[in-house]
């Protein structure tokens, strides 16, 4: 329902846009001139009246012509009050049917209102259901669906992701901007529920305020190492202003330029530990060789560049997240990715519902720890391998994805074992359908490490 003051409040927000776009001031039915003039005198109780479904259908043909930016723009230029913002929101979340550009409206505007909030309060927002919930009051909204909280938790999940980041160039490889722009579109109508809102709004906080942190680190690391380029760069808050996909580039040469510089780091560093072995060379020849001690998994992936702390952390959380997942609908009978729909055998989906105490070793506990262990990587394979595909040819960013791959493949080789051995040890215990159940899935882990491997 859009009250008379709303009314009033929306067409001179989107009129003046209209206005600067047509390059005058469009012709306006002779009724709605009536209904703006009685919407801008009244008071009281005729100010909260719903509007007619004329005027209604006049404020949809001007937010028909409107694209999101140039919306972006004008609420930012004409200092728009926290009123007409949340008369703008009740509009956009009422429309039926939404149209293309509802969802980027709302998205930023939602966004933009706790900004504002925030700004003049001084203080950080925190989780905006409740404050969503009273500007949408009087609103009607189903109970989420399953497919919704699900979706829910990927939002959560990429927000983990998000906590470990600590160079600017991890977010670009990482395609997190992307990623989440991906899941905001699998919402549908779910989108304007006031719990996605919320977890939207909470999302685009918490990714703004890492991005700015680590693009204002990345420009002054750039700005040692080749002040040049770095006067080419506009201003951090103007940068992040604007909509991700005019910045994509800037983004980009700013990784390339962080990635030289580390290069650049790291090979003086190289120089003075090549120093530091060559003045100890000729006391080490006295001393006598020293037998080497076979290198561990970890050290392995250190030497190739990789970290496998951090690769580790990111399975751990996605085993995490497809846990809530399949407790929240325990009828789970797959998973879907990028890649496709992972299927999920009747065992494998139930050893997600019990979660162990790391110090239980009893056999139930093993069996739930290296079955999850097991779809957790292939999970997680079917996420890096369409990026691995898509960023081939740009190795900065092609690198992340490959990287990860290496990592899974290494752990999915060493969990392979794990399995086999508690199989071989099920069937001596007489559990010979929980060894068939564990070789099965072995067997599924085996076919991704199949198509992983192929790819060096």
């Amino acid at each position: 329902m859009i009250t008379a003051k709303e009314f009033f409040e929306l067409h001179s927000i989107l009129s003046e846009i209209v206005k600067k776009l047509l390059g005058g001031v469009p012709p306006v039915p002779e009724s709605v001139q009536e209904s703006l003039a009685r919407a801008e005198s009244a008071s009281g109780a005729e100010g909260e009246k719903p509007i007619s479904e004329q005027d209604l259908r006049w404020v949809e043909l001007l937010n028909l012509a409107v694209e999101p930016p140039m919306l972006r723009r004008s609420l930012k230029s004409r200092k728009t009050s926290e009123a007409a913002i949340q008369a703008l929101i009740r509009f956009l979340v009422s429309k039926k049917p939404h149209l293309r550009g509802d969802r980027e409206k709302v998205d930023w505007v939602v966004t933009y209102l706790f900004q504002v909030r925030e700004e003049r309060k001084g203080s950080p927002g925190g989780w905006f259901t409740s404050e969503i919930e009273n500007i949408l009051e009087g609103f009607d909204f189903l109970p989420l669906s399953m497919p919704g909280e699900e979706m829910l938790l990927e939002i959560s999940a990429l927000l983990d992701e998000l906590k470990y980041f600590r160079k600017f160039s991890e977010i670009t490889e990482s395609r997190i901007i992307q990623r989440g722009r991906y899941l905001k579109g699998q919402f549908g109508a779910e989108f304007f529920h006031p719990t996605v809102l919320a977890a939207i709004v909470n999302y685009n906080f918490l990714l703004g305020r890492k991005i700015q942190a680590l693009l204002q680190e990345t420009i002054r690391k750039v700005s040692q190492f080749t002040p040049a380029s770095s006067e080419t760069f506009p201003d951090t808050q103007e940068l992040l202003q604007r909509d991700y996909r005019a910045i994509s580039d800037v983004f980009q040469q700013l990784t390339a330029l962080d990635r030289k510089a580390e290069l650049d780091e790291e090979q003086k560093k190289e120089m003075k530990k090549g120093a530091a072995e060559k003045k100890r060379g000729p006391e080490q020849e006295a001393g006598g060789a020293t037998k080497a001690k076979p290198q561990s998994l970890e050290e392995q992936l250190i030497d190739l560049g990789i970290d496998p702390g951090r690769h580790a952390e990111q399975l751990r959380n996605r085993i995490k997240e497809i846990g809530m997942r399949i407790r929240s609908n325990p009828a789970t009978t797959s998973l879907s990715y990028p890649a496709g729909a992972l299927l999920l055998s009747d065992w494998e989906a139930k050893a997600f519902l019990t979660e162990y105490p790391a110090t239980e070793e009893s056999f139930r506990a093993e069996f739930a720890r290296s079955v999850t262990s097991a779809i957790g990587i292939i999970a997680r394979m079917d996420e890096e391998l369409p990026a691995y595909f898509e960023t081939k040819g740009a190795e900065h960013l092609w690198k992340r994805h490959c990287d990860a791959l290496v990592y899974l493949l290494y752990e999915g080789r060493r969990q392979l074992e794990v399995l086999g051995e508690l199989a071989r040890s099920s069937e001596k215990r007489g559990l010979a359908d929980k060894s068939k159940q564990l070789l099965s899935t072995a067997e599924k882990l085996e076919g991704y490490l199949g198509r992983v491997a192929g790819l060096f």
